[in-house]
């Protein structure tokens, strides 16, 4: 992950929009140049790199590499992402999302949430990634909703629907009580009792 790591930062550069009439600040995205042009097979080549870390736990991950077996370890990742067609699925964007969570923010996955898919004919139900972060000795739990659209407009006016439906009490209860219950971090972690309590009401109300 570190090589793709530095590629990906080298690739994808954060900066911040700040207008007079924006109370906070905004964060934006985009892809380096090179010859004029976006450099967009160099991110699908990121895209299809990260499926193993985005689509396995990190024990999966360690079994397959104990055991040499990184054929059977790319195998086991791809089977996870979704048969639907190209243009109605949504792991390209789910994928983007994991990446810039793990490369420009201070989070970890905590939750595969591709792996919990009943079928890959379906798209990843509820929120679309389930992270962490530790700050200022506090755990945070971040979810994420992604949209891979041909039209921009059409990815916001569909994130800001799905925010608001999974923004929801019973629906958020419902989505925290699913990560709970498929926590992948071991015990031993030293901030586990601190996201653990996150997911099992021992901090303050939703």
């Amino acid at each position: 992950m570190k090589q793709l790591t530095i590629r990906a930062r080298n690739l994808i550069y954060k900066f911040n929009l700040s207008h007079s009439h924006v109370i906070t600040e905004k964060i934006g995205m985009t892809l380096n140049y090179e010859e004029g042009n976006y450099r967009q097979s160099e991110l699908v080549r990121i895209i299809r790199e990260a499926v193993v870390h985005f689509a396995l736990t990190k024990k999966e991950i360690q079994k397959y590499k104990d055991d040499d077996d990184f054929g059977e370890m790319q195998r086991k990742a791809w089977e996870r992402i979704s048969k639907a067609h190209k243009n109605s699925k949504g792991d390209y964007g789910e994928l983007l999302l994991f990446i810039i969570l793990t490369i420009f923010f201070p989070s970890e996955k905590f939750v595969t949430k591709v792996r919990l898919r009943s079928s890959t004919k379906d798209q990843i139900k509820g929120f679309d990634c389930a992270h962490f972060s530790i700050e200022n000795g506090k755990a945070v739990l971040w979810l994420g909703e992604a949209k891979f659209h041909q039209q921009f407009s059409g990815a916001i006016t569909d994130a800001i629907k799905s925010i608001h439906e999974h923004c929801k009490i019973d629906y958020l209860r419902d989505e925290i009580s699913i990560l709970g219950s498929n926590i992948e971090l071991n015990e031993s972690f030293h901030e586990y009792d601190k996201i653990n309590d996150i997911l099992n009401g021992g901090v303050t109300s939703i």
